[in-house]
């Protein structure tokens, strides 16, 4: 939605729409002052209506007022200007909602369904041929967990469904597979789950880093068990985009703010959601570059690139053996945690830089 032109009232009235819009706003010298509105609710100091959040910009050399309002039970805080002196401001950002629920103990960011560009561009630094940039529609809304899986919540799983010590399940069609592999044995990296005595556990001090040393099946049956599925290469990507063509959700160069990568994580994963810039992407998804690599549902032979046709709802466009994973790691540089890279692992394969998150489709 956009628009433009004078405010002849003393009241702005605002459509909504799930995009990012900007409105040119030229206040009337005899306006004192302009209220926000959401369709027919006003826009109070305490409430935004709908669920919508406004963002007022000021000129240069302005303060912005108003304060922090909450947005309801399933918003963020955010700063918000609540009314517009004359003259003083010239542009009103009206920002998509930032919409959580929690489903089956996972907190998840809804994804609205739409078209992007996937894969990278020819004049992206650090790209590789297989980035085939592409046109891809997703047809449907999906929730993704805002933060990467971490070992609480794997644990939880293994119990729940008596996985022993040597984390061999057989919960879905893949018939009986091992799921985990204990980070305390083989001289593994101690920051996954362990087996202690009787039932799987974090390892001391990790219950919130996510889990590794796991394989896709654990991840596929971890992922079904919760209601929900590993994401698709092209749902990955697109909600790891957030709306952005650049390099990174956050802009077009690495910054150590907004990633655990090998320039600043010290050999290690991360508490899930804790990068030093305290942010996510624009629907809120944390840790979607670097941490740890997230396995995907699509299978890949691990060479062919995209085509350059438009597609719709895509999943494993060159299959094969192995699965694909995405978002970088501790231990990756900056290329290889952009948004548009992808790499693949044999689905039996564990590391201590693979992890993996979850999507519900409603």
């Amino acid at each position: 939605m956009t628009g433009a032109g004078a405010v002849s009232s003393t009241t702005l009235t605002i459509g909504l729409a799930h995009a990012l819009a900007l409105i040119e706003v030229s206040l009337p010298a005899t306006a004192t002052a302009v209220t926000l509105k959401a369709g027919t609710t006003t826009v109070t100091p305490c409430k935004i209506g709908a669920g919508y959040r406004y963002i007022a910009k000021p000129q240069t050399g302005v303060t912005l007022s108003g304060g922090y309002s909450y947005l309801g039970e399933t918003m963020a805080w955010e700063k918000i200007g609540v009314t517009l002196t004359a003259g003083k401001y010239t542009k009103i950002d009206v920002k998509s909602p930032i919409i959580s629920k929690t489903i089956n103990g996972i907190e998840a960011v809804a994804i609205p369904k739409g078209t992007f560009m996937m894969g990278s561009p020819s004049g992206e630094a650090g790209r590789y041929s297989n980035e085939t940039q592409h046109q891809v529609t997703l047809t449907q809304d999906f929730y993704m967990s805002r933060y990467e899986i971490t070992n609480a919540q794997y644990a939880a799983f293994l119990n729940a469904n008596g996985i022993g010590s040597n984390g061999q399940g057989n919960l879905t069609s893949d018939g009986s597979q091992t799921y985990i592999f204990d980070c305390t044995q083989n001289s593994r990296s101690q920051w996954g789950v362990r087996w202690n005595v009787d039932k799987w556990e974090p390892a001391s001090g990790k219950e919130n880093f996510p889990v590794v040393y796991v394989r896709w099946y654990g991840a596929k049956a971890f992922a079904g068990w919760i209601g929900g599925s590993l994401p698709t290469e092209a749902q990955w990507e697109y909600a790891c985009r957030a709306g952005t063509s650049t390099a990174y959700s956050y802009g077009a160069s690495a910054d150590g703010g907004y990633m655990w990568y090998n320039v600043n994580s010290g050999n290690s994963t991360h508490a899930v959601g804790t990068t030093t810039s305290g942010s996510g992407n624009a629907w809120g998804l944390y840790d979607m570059h670097g941490n740890v690599g997230e396995w995907c549902e699509d299978s890949w032979n691990g060479t062919a690139a995209y085509g350059t046709g438009v597609v719709t709802d895509p999943v494993s466009p060159n299959p094969g053996s192995r699965r694909v994973l995405r978002g970088g790691g501790w231990d990756y540089d900056a290329q290889g945690c952009r948004s548009a890279y992808r790499y693949y692992a044999d689905p039996v394969i564990v590391y201590s830089y693979i992890g993996f998150r979850v999507v519900f489709v409603p």
